[in-house]
């Protein structure tokens, strides 16, 4: 955790005005469903340009022993806000993020939407890994 924090006092001398997102999803054992669990720090500016460090563990459905585990993830994106209403019941965020990592292609968090094992990350094989997100508490 000392590096991620590391480099997001990286990430905020690059930005003017920045925003800090600490988020975590954890899945839930489901059967049919591959699954993931992250950690990481999300540094938003004034553009909505997302750049943060993730770890991500992932799990196939139904094979235990599948798990990978990717740590210290470079990611890059755009943060969108959904306004209550326009989508949902409940104003919600959604993070797109692509990584550096070599398995790992795509990440969509969503935090605040009311649906469960809504976020996705999408692998280079095309499995579908799905979790749920939220802001991390410390």
């Amino acid at each position: 955790m000392k590096l991620l924090t590391t480099t997001l006092l990286a990430f905020l001398s690059l930005s003017i005005s920045a925003e800090i997102f600490q988020v975590e999803c954890v899945s839930k054992d489901i059967d049919g469903i591959h699954r993931f669990d992250l950690k990481g720090i999300l540094v938003s500016d004034d553009f909505n340009s997302v750049e943060g460090i993730i770890n991500v563990k992932t799990v196939k459905s139904n094979e235990p022993s599948s798990v990978q585990i990717f740590e210290q993830l470079r990611v890059n994106g755009f943060l969108r806000v959904f306004k209550q209403g326009d989508l949902s019941k409940t104003e919600f965020q959604q993070f797109f993020l692509k990584t550096d990592g070599g398995y790992l292609k795509n990440l969509n968090l969503l935090i605040g939407l009311d649906a469960p094992h809504a976020s996705k990350v999408v692998a280079v094989d095309n499995f579908l890994y799905r979790s749920d997100c939220q802001y991390a508490v410390e």
